[in-house]
């Protein structure tokens, strides 16, 4: 049987990547079926140390111009 393609971050590779990339926050917007949005959040806070928050349908979120940065 083939090994399947993993196409999504568990939360945890995204706070890995979020802190690789030296984000100042990471919005975590899919969740599998099988965790809570509150389950998804506090698993990626265990590799990122920034603030995580949850993008719940209607949510807002504002990206000050000094958070960003040219590569």
């Amino acid at each position: 049987m083939p090994v399947e393609e993993q196409v999504h971050h568990t939360p945890e590779d995204a706070g890995d990547t979020a802190s690789a990339a030296e984000a100042g926050q990471l919005i975590v917007t899919h969740v599998s079926r099988f965790l809570t949005p509150e389950q998804a959040v506090a698993r990626a806070s265990t590799r990122f140390d920034s603030p995580v928050d949850y993008a719940a349908p209607g949510a807002t979120f504002s990206i000050p111009p000094s958070a960003t940065r040219e590569l």
